[in-house]
């Protein structure tokens, strides 16, 4: 996620040639920034938000609306892994593995240790609310319940990155295996969205690996995107109008999600096309403004808990009641408290990693 969530400030063109290390998530010597990309990038993070803030009975139905955030993030992050295979062969295993750990793994315990500190604080200042420390699973779930992502993204990179290695010169060498390997990537994630998570995942230990379970038919997808054949114009028609078609097919697939709640299938879904569209979408004012808001999304991300749970634990110090105005001004005060946050951190040479 870190490539998917980090990287230095854009500049407004549509496409603009950067370091590698700071592009999202691809291994080429030369990558490209889509502006569209880093926007769909932070609204991701402002779904994260969401998901985590309403309380309310009249809000707390809306959470759902951010679920589409997780599987964006993760076959997003998958999609470059893929595509960086093929652009950077000579990328060994090890190289990526240390990679992922210094940009992701390193971060992820540094904020792990600050939500216990975080909670020490809390224990001693407000000990009558609720708390929970965790044991080793800190070093694989975080230190706290959001963080799972992080690990979950380390190992599928890695996973999806070695079979990238294996399949890609077998798909290549014989005509017409790139578009069956992506119809049976499609055919994997949708199996696994039906498949009830494995008992161990719904063990109360170990219960951030439902929501991982869940989040692996973006992984799927994300695989299969990144190696499917390339339609020519004439297939497929003006971007515009495949940009129109799959954004009524995020709106379409958010209200059935509002209708049926929680649904793995229909989460994936949305994530996707929210990636789709990205990929296509041609550049304007308001997507070149959102797009400066990109590469914050990591630091949202880590952040925004903390920010959150400050804020519920001072309305319950001043008995304010749990209402959908409360749920307002909460997500209000933690975006623009992550993101004041962020920059901070940015602005710092010693503290940029954490965020960047």
């Amino acid at each position: 996620m870190n490539e998917l969530l980090s990287s230095g400030p854009i500049k407004s063109s549509s496409k603009i040639e950067v370091d590698p290390t700071s592009a999202p998530n691809c291994s080429s010597a030369v990558a490209w920034r889509i502006p569209a990309l880093d926007a769909a990038r932070f609204l991701a993070a402002v779904g994260v938000i969401w998901i985590h803030v309403p309380r309310s009975e009249a809000l707390l139905p809306t959470s759902i609306l951010g679920r589409f955030a997780v599987p964006f993030f993760a076959a997003t992050a998958i999609f470059f892994v893929v595509r960086g295979v093929g652009k950077r062969p000579t990328q060994s295993l090890e190289e990526f593995t240390r990679d992922k750990l210094r940009r992701l793994y390193l971060p992820f315990l540094v904020w792990s240790g600050l939500y216990l500190l975080f909670k020490l604080a809390k224990a001693a200042l407000l000990p009558h609310e609720a708390n929970e420390f965790p044991g080793l699973e800190v070093l694989w779930q975080g230190g706290a319940y959001h963080l799972w992502f992080i690990p979950f993204l380390i190992a599928t990179s890695i996973g999806m990155f070695v079979i990238a290695k294996l399949a890609l010169p077998w798909i290549h060498a014989h005509h017409g295996y790139d578009g069956r390997c992506y119809m049976a990537a499609l055919a994997v994630g949708v199996l696994v969205a039906l498949i009830q998570p494995p008992v161990i995942a719904n063990s109360t230990t170990t219960s951030s690996l439902s929501y991982m379970w869940e989040a692996l038919p973006a992984v799927c997808w994300g695989f299969g995107l990144a190696i499917r054949p390339t339609p020519s114009a004439a297939q497929v028609g003006p971007s515009s109008r495949k940009v129109i078609c799959v954004s009524w097919l995020f709106l379409v697939t958010m209200a059935l999600l509002c209708l049926t709640g929680r649904n793995a299938l229909l989460e994936n879904y949305a994530g996707m096309l929210l990636l789709l569209a990205s990929l296509e979408l041609r550049s304007g004012r308001l997507l070149q403004w959102l797009a400066k808001l990109g590469p914050f999304a990591l630091g949202i991300y880590f952040s925004h808990l903390m920010l959150l749970k400050v804020g519920e634990s001072l309305a319950a110090k001043l008995g304010l009641s749990v209402t959908w105005q409360l749920d307002i001004a909460l997500f209000a005060s933690v975006l623009v408290g992550s993101l004041a946050v962020v920059i901070s951190l940015v602005r710092c040479r010693a503290t940029r990693w954490l965020v960047a």
